[in-house]
């Protein structure tokens, strides 16, 4: 469905970032509506890049404010090099993602689209 939709996924987490950018309320409305647990579940669990690095910058976004920072250490074990380590790990899940792809032949047709999005994953 459409909360699945990783092109819908990055227009919302982007909104979100933008929303969180340098406005305390904005910050403790989206915290209070659980915005940090489900920009963690996205850096933690997506293999879109894009989602991931609007998810990590919405979380940096939110960590500027105090009051929301502690909600993150708490729930997400929030720390400075915590967006630094999920970026890393998208890389490896699209790595992965595509692998598995090429390993099925005949999933490989929708699977080259699914993956990194048009994200080179070569060094």
């Amino acid at each position: 469905g459409a909360a699945h939709d990783p092109d819908l996924q990055l227009e919302v987490v982007r909104a979100l970032r933008n929303l969180a950018y340098q406005n305390e309320a904005n910050c403790q409305k989206i915290a209070v509506c659980g915005g940090v647990e489900v920009l963690g579940a996205l850096c933690e669990g997506s293999a879109h890049a894009g989602v991931v690095a609007q998810a990590v910058a919405a979380l940096s976004n939110l960590a500027r404010e105090g009051s929301t920072r502690s909600e993150m250490r708490y729930k997400l074990g929030w720390d400075p090099e915590w967006g630094t380590r999920q970026l890393a790990q998208v890389g490896k899940r699209a790595q992965r993602a595509h692998r598995e792809a090429q390993q099925h032949p005949l999933a490989s047709g929708s699977a080259s689209h699914s993956g990194s999005h048009g994200v080179s994953w070569t060094a």
